[in-house]
């Protein structure tokens, strides 16, 4: 099994290096994306979901993903491709991170991890909703971050599939109003209510709140 965790490590870090030579070198995910979605246009939907589905192995940001969801087939397809593809990807995450990584995690003497799984013990599925709302931490680090802790995966794959609902419909919109512009303010609508709701459940879990800027605060106090 360590051998195994070893080769799959090697071969990530192999294809993170790639993906690093590609953008140094000029290369664009929304353009190349795109132009491999539309390919084959009777199977653009399909092949969309399976970039969406290795895209956080090559640590591509979702919300490139949903804005190309978005301006390639119209608000409604494009929801229901980021919402699946969101669902999809953040499982391989987890899924990877647990396997490489939970282990080491079990054992890790790292305040912040140590922290991290405490607050997933006492209200996991709230937490994970909660960090999917705030823009504390881009949405890999979450996955793989979850995949570290205590979590089940009843408990991620509940919290990710309601808790991924606002935010995705926001970078749609974003990307649907290429083509409509109207839809920039049923997008900038929404973001004000997912701020005003932020604002309400940040006294209810205040320990979410405090772990998500954990590391800002020690950046200031060193």
């Amino acid at each position: 099994m360590h051998t195994i965790r070893a080769i799959a490590a090697v071969l990530w870090f192999s294809i993170l290096i790639s993906v690093g030579v590609y953008v140094y070198n000029g290369g664009s995910f929304f353009h190349d994306i795109r132009q491999f979605v539309m390919l084959y246009p009777e199977y653009s939907f399909l092949l969309f979901l399976l970039a969406y589905a290795i895209r956080p192995i090559l640590l591509i940001p979702d919300s490139v993903m949903l804005v190309i969801g978005g301006a390639t087939f119209g608000p409604w397809i494009g929801i229901l491709g980021g919402y699946i593809g969101e669902n999809v990807s953040a499982l391989i995450a987890f899924s990877i991170s647990r396997f490489l990584g939970n282990k080491w995690a079990s054992h890790s003497r790292i305040e912040f991890v140590r922290k991290l799984d405490k607050v997933v013990q006492k209200r996991g599925f709230i937490t994970l909703m909660i960090l999917r709302l705030i823009p504390i931490a881009p949405f890999d680090p979450i996955n793989y971050g979850a995949g570290l802790t205590s979590m089940s995966y009843r408990t991620y794959i509940l919290g990710t599939a309601l808790g991924v609902i606002p935010s995705l419909t926001v970078y749609v919109l974003l990307g649907s109003a290429l083509a409509n512009p109207k839809l920039l303010i049923v997008a900038l609508v929404l973001t004000i209510f997912i701020c005003i709701k932020l604002v309400a459940m940040r006294s209810l879990t205040p320990d979410v709140y405090a772990l998500g800027w954990y590391h800002h605060t020690r950046k200031r106090v060193s």
